[in-house]
């Protein structure tokens, strides 16, 4: 009989626990990120077509803008939103650009991006647009000057704050103009993105192509 009490308290302890953190992910907008391995069984099915209309794939190997998951090796093959990607490819080198020519640096033709995960498991997350390859978790950037010169940009680092504060009002105004969302908040800086003013997102910038129609929010998804 106590062990029954024991094993009946101990289930009631780890559904607090859960529901707890089902409501901690829906009021941060925040999911966790596939990692390298489980975004290798989901590519399966985006390479025979279940899922090819809603995704593709990124080569994060080539180009103007490169990118990895930290701590892993770039991937030609990364699971990810065709609006996203479309995104990262017209505007955010640009972006990258006007935040360092307000910090007095010159221009880059060329950047790495080192990421936390793009693509998290709808089931596990729907509140998110991390469900939909929609979302990018930023850790830091490497800018390319030349061939001996580069410099980097980590969104923990305090000393960075500038640089970032004016990619997200860049990528706001982005998200306002070419993606027809409405400012959140009334703030371009919290447009189409998550920073230190959310408690999840301390270590990563949080980089977002809303579902947006009409000038308006698609109510049935997250706007950020």
């Amino acid at each position: 009989m106590r062990g029954l009490l024991i094993f009946k308290y101990l289930v009631l302890v780890t559904i607090s626990l859960t529901l707890g953190q089902v409501a901690s992910a829906q009021e941060h907008n925040h999911a966790t990120t596939l990692s390298p391995e489980q975004e290798k069984l989901l590519f399966l099915g985006v390479k025979d077509g279940r899922k090819s209309r809603d995704l593709t794939t990124w080569n994060e190997c080539r180009g103007d803008v490169e990118a990895y998951f930290l701590g892993s090796k770039c991937s030609k093959e990364r699971v990810i939103s065709p609006t996203l990607k479309k995104y990262i490819n017209s505007d955010f080198l640009s972006c990258v650009n006007e935040a360092l020519l307000f910090s007095g640096r010159d221009n880059t033709s060329e950047i790495e991006i080192s990421h936390k995960g793009i693509m998290a498991d709808v089931r596990h997350s729907p509140l998110s647009l991390h469900s939909f390859g929609r979302a990018i978790d930023i850790h830091s950037i490497k800018v390319r000057y030349s061939i001996f010169r580069r410099e980097s940009f980590n969104f923990e680092a305090d000393g960075d704050a500038s640089f970032f504060s004016t990619l997200r009002l860049c990528w706001g105004r982005v998200i306002l103009e070419k993606n027809q969302c409405p400012l959140f908040e009334n703030k371009f800086e919290l447009t189409g993105t998550i920073g230190k003013e959310d408690e999840d997102h301390q270590k990563h910038l949080h980089l977002s192509v809303p579902f947006c129609q009409s000038g308006n929010y698609s109510e049935d998804y997250f706007i950020r």
